[in-house]
């Protein structure tokens, strides 16, 4: 198969005798004429295999080489310098750049044929083995990605004098965020969200492993302080390789409209009290989970009243940056929840997720993002 080659050397004489020799193995030459317009052409064309002079004027080869080199662009294509420089000390300083080879001038046909063979069949492994790794990459995370769409909730819960509300932003990569409703009676709903460290399919199988032990421990009671006493000794002795994962727990009873909750080391969830118009946060109670073993919780009990909006949500929505490098940070989301309370919980859902789009724009996502809406419209459920 016909290879692209970029030969570079300001003799005339010299492009048209290697030029020739490529040409007549079947490959297609382009041709510079100094070492900066090696590289300018190197990062538009991406060749296969640059052979390159070392003595040139405007920018040598070694300079060029070196420049090709330091460039994610251009680095893995392999240089081999043309050169009468055969001196051990001129060889060794063109490989210490990162050329791959060299050939002595005046060449002898016969070895440059074969050195540009070599090279080539070893960047086409080279190329097939990063591929093979990207599609291995690529299928882990498709199965990460799943894994971890399936422990979200399908849809909000239905309740009398509630609303609720949840949004799941994915980067390319797959990460630990966790968020979900847990109805444990008639008369009490748990909301639970959490955010495991790392990325690909190790973030969501071991997310996965947190939430059935979070399923299991609620079969047994409702107690706050115990489910999260027990679940840190499950991550301290079962999940070493978690150094750390900050959860909050939060319980509503329906019945009377009261929140609560505990929070081991994750992002602050806020409270907009419409009685008020104050905002306050849902602060630690205790640290994050994997620390140490037999940890205490404390419980916070909160009443809810008609009008209140709550958020909680992970690092990855403040931690947004803007093409500026800006975060979005909790302020941004203060004030929105003072601007727009009077919004329904599907409302400001989208009114945050358009706020928290419109402040990345074209900046690269680097986490996840989850959030969890909740407002409170009036009458509390009946049992």
């Amino acid at each position: 198969m016909a290879k692209t080659i970029l030969l570079v050397d300001d003799e005339e004489d010299n492009l048209y005798t290697c030029g020739y020799v490529l040409q007549g193995m079947g490959h297609e030459v382009v041709t510079a004429r100094n070492g900066e317009e090696a590289v300018e052409k190197a990062r538009d064309i991406q060749p296969d295999l640059i052979l390159m002079d070392v003595m040139m004027q405007v920018m040598d080869g070694y300079e060029a080489t070196r420049i090709l080199k330091s460039d994610d662009a251009t680095r893995t294509i392999p240089v081999i310098l043309l050169t009468a420089k055969t001196e051990s000390a001129d060889v060794a300083r063109g490989l210490d750049i990162g050329a791959d080879d060299h050939i002595p001038k005046p060449f002898d046909q016969t070895e440059l044929q074969a050195r540009v063979n070599a090279w080539l069949r070893f960047n086409d492994l080279q190329k097939q083995l990063v591929a093979a790794e990207r599609a291995r990459r690529e299928e882990g995370l498709a199965i990460a990605r799943q894994v971890q769409l399936s422990l979200l909730p399908d849809e909000v819960p239905d309740v009398d004098g509630l609303e609720f509300a949840a949004c799941y932003i994915p980067c390319e990569q797959v990460g630990g965020d966790y968020y979900d409703f847990l109805r444990l009676d008639d008369g009490h709903l748990a909301i639970v969200m959490a955010d495991v460290e790392g990325h690909g399919i190790g973030a969501a199988m071991l997310m996965s492993s947190v939430s059935t032990a979070l399923r299991t421990e609620i079969r047994h009671g409702f107690s706050l302080n115990t489910i999260m006493f027990d679940l840190n000794n499950y991550v301290c002795e079962e999940l070493s390789q978690l150094t750390s994962m900050p959860m909050v727990y939060s319980v509503i009873n329906l019945p009377i409209q009261t929140l609560s909750y505990v929070n081991a080391g994750h992002e602050f969830p806020l409270h907009y009290h419409a009685g008020t118009g104050e905002l306050s946060e849902m602060e630690s109670t205790g640290v994050v989970f994997g620390v140490a073993k037999d940890m205490q919780y404390s419980e916070v009990h909160v009443p809810l009243e008609e009008g209140d909006l709550l958020v909680y949500f992970t690092d990855g929505l403040t931690d947004q940056v803007s093409p500026q490098d800006e975060f979005f940070g909790k302020e941004r989301l203060q004030a929105l929840m003072r601007e727009r309370h009077d919004l329904s919980a599907e409302e400001f859902r989208r009114a945050l997720e358009e706020a928290v789009t419109k402040h990345q724009a074209d900046a690269v996502q680097n986490d996840d993002i989850a959030f969890v809406v909740v407002k409170v419209t009036g009458a509390p459920a009946e049992t």
